[in-house]
């Protein structure tokens, strides 16, 4: 069954996300938010990998709206293109990345 994301989500804030690793290791990760137009990115320690990247993305987004006045009371949707950080937010148990999937869980709740 596909569902038509812009009519399910018509009228939400749409925060896209995303993480990169780079041949050199580095990772980063970067959030659009596309009413305001605002782009942020972080550049990441090191010892971070893509699907922590992805997962950091994830919970810089539901940060950034909670605290920005513009958008922290309205209806939000992040949008992100790694199936692994979603699989992992629906299956919090037995993985490396508990803690911040924790988090993420724990700052969606606030909304």
């Amino acid at each position: 069954m596909q569902v038509d994301l812009y009519a399910k989500y018509n009228g939400f804030t749409q925060i896209f996300t995303d993480g990169s690793e780079q041949a050199s290791g580095s990772t980063a990760v970067a959030l659009f938010v596309l009413t305001l137009a605002q782009a942020v990115g972080w550049k990441l320690n090191s010892a971070h990998r893509v699907l922590g990247a992805e997962l950091v993305g994830i919970h810089q987004a539901l940060t950034y709206a909670n605290k920005h006045p513009a958008i922290q009371n309205k209806d939000i949707v992040c949008l992100s293109d790694s199936q692994s950080a979603l699989y992992l937010l629906k299956n919090i148990w037995n993985h490396n990345y508990c803690q911040i999937v924790y988090d993420i869980e724990k700052l969606a709740s606030q909304r």
